[in-house]
């Protein structure tokens, strides 16, 4: 479980870093 939170603290950091790359992710976290 917190591995996960980790990772997804980390996703947001780095959307925080780079906005424009949550567009790309999106795709990536349907499939």
């Amino acid at each position: 479980g917190k591995l996960v939170t980790v990772k997804y603290l980390r996703l947001d950091r780095y959307h925080q870093r780079f906005p424009e790359a949550q567009a790309c992710s999106q795709p990536l976290k349907a499939s």
